[in-house]
C-alpha cells in the first residue's frame, strides 16, 4: 500500500492535455505583460513580463485589487483608463499607447489592449495585454533628435553657401562694373562699326 496520494489527473503521454496548465504556460512564456482581473477588481493571474513592467512581484499582486495597486499615481491615469474604460463601456481597448511609472520611478511606454472575458454571455473577468515599447520609443526619439540635428546642419550649410555666393557675386560685380564703364566710354569715343567699337 502506497503512502503517497496519487495525483488527481495522472499524466499520460498519449492522454489529453490539462488546458489550464497549457494556458498558464503560454501566458508565462509571452513577452507581453498579461494580467487577468476578476469582476470584483482583484488580480487573479499575472505573468512575468507584467511583473517586470509594473515593477512588482506576482505574489504582491495576486489577490489584490487593481485600484489598490495602481490608482495612487496621477502619472498612470491613461494606463488605468484602459481598464476603467472597458469596465464602464463594455468595449475593448485596442493598441492604445500609454505610459506607466513604476514605484521605483522607472517610466515605461506601452501599447495596451484590454477586453472583457465572457462565458455564456456573462462577464467573468477582464484581460489586459501590455506590450513594452520603451526601447523602441527611445530609439524613435533618438532618430527624431538626429534628424532635427541633421536639418539644422543642412540649413546652416545652405546659409553658408548663400553667404559665399553673395561674396563671390560681390567680388565679380566690382570688376565687371569697371569693365562695363570702360566699354561704354570706348563706344562713345569710337565710330560705330569700327574694330574698337566691336
Amino acid at each position: 500500500m502506497s503512502l503517497h496520494k496519487p495525483p488527481d489527473h495522472p499524466p499520460h503521454p498519449d492522454g489529453p492535455l490539462d488546458h489550464r496548465i497549457v494556458v498558464d504556460n503560454i501566458i508565462q512564456a509571452m513577452s507581453d505583460g498579461v494580467v487577468v482581473i476578476s469582476p470584483q477588481g482583484k488580480i487573479t493571474r499575472v505573468n512575468r513580463a507584467m511583473c517586470e513592467i509594473v515593477g512588482l512581484r506576482a505574489e504582491d499582486m495576486l489577490g489584490r485589487g487593481w485600484a489598490e495597486l495602481f490608482f495612487d499615481r496621477e502619472e498612470n491615469l491613461a494606463f488605468n483608463q484602459t481598464v476603467v474604460e472597458v469596465i464602464q463601456s463594455h468595449q475593448s481597448v485596442h493598441n492604445r499607447p500609454v505610459s506607466f511609472v513604476a514605484p521605483d520611478g522607472r517610466r515605461r511606454e506601452l501599447i495596451a489592449t484590454t477586453s472583457l472575458i465572457r462565458e455564456e454571455g456573462r462577464i467573468i473577468g477582464l484581460v489586459g495585454v501590455f506590450k513594452d515599447i520603451t526601447e523602441l520609443s527611445l530609439l524613435h526619439e533618438r532618430e527624431r533628435r538626429l534628424l532635427a540635428h541633421s536639418m539644422r546642419l543642412y540649413e546652416e550649410k545652405l546659409e553658408s553657401l548663400d553667404r559665399v555666393a553673395r561674396a563671390v557675386a560681390h567680388e565679380v560685380r566690382n570688376p565687371v562694373t569697371a569693365i562695363g564703364g570702360l566699354a561704354n566710354r570706348l563706344l562713345k569715343l569710337e565710330p560705330p562699326g569700327s574694330r574698337a567699337a566691336e
